[in-house]
């Protein structure tokens, strides 16, 4: 666990958030609206059994939940909505980068899973 953390840490320490294409190594100056990450909600946090999103607008979106090793465990769509709710159920405890896509532009941020 310990070893996760210095990972973690190190990841945020070198500002790496942005995962794109399945690569967690994806700098954020890659991120094209810097607006994005104040319109998004989701929550709980930490989180339990689901997590809620919800966008300001409706439109089509696309969520993923990458592992700290940035491996995809789990990809989500919004089309024609705002809101969903994510089942949160096959994923272990620890901590998780969430990302959200709308027309190319992403944004990634963390959350943790408890049981």
């Amino acid at each position: 666990m310990k070893f996760l953390s210095f990972i973690l840490a190190i990841l945020l320490f070198c500002n790496l958030k942005a995962i794109s294409n399945g690569n967690p190594f994806e700098p954020i100056s890659n991120v094209q609206n810097q607006d994005l990450p104040n319109k998004v909600l989701y929550y709980p946090n930490p989180a339990k059994d689901f997590i809620n999103i919800q966008f300001p607008e409706v439109g089509t979106y696309k969520v993923n939940i990458f592992n700290l090793v940035g491996e995809k465990v789990i990809e989500e769509f919004i089309i024609q909505n705002n809101q969903k709710k994510i089942d949160l159920s096959i994923l272990r405890k620890g901590m998780y980068f969430i990302s959200f896509e709308e027309n190319g532009k992403i944004v990634t941020k963390t959350f943790s899973k408890i049981d």
